[in-house]
């Protein structure tokens, strides 16, 4: 039964590391495609958040 427990923990720690990661590197472009593409509206995206 630990055994169960060690690797679901582990697997969800692992799907959430993996996630936060890709959601910051998603994030981080589409502000700069903000900035570089659609002529510096960065401000929009930050004062969304």
């Amino acid at each position: 039964m630990i055994f169960f427990w060690s690797v679901l923990i582990s697997g969800l720690s692992l799907f959430a590391g993996s996630g936060l990661a890709l959601g910051a590197a998603l994030g981080l472009t589409g502000l700069l495609l903000l900035h570089f593409v659609a002529g510096g509206i960065t401000f929009v995206a930050v004062d969304a958040v």
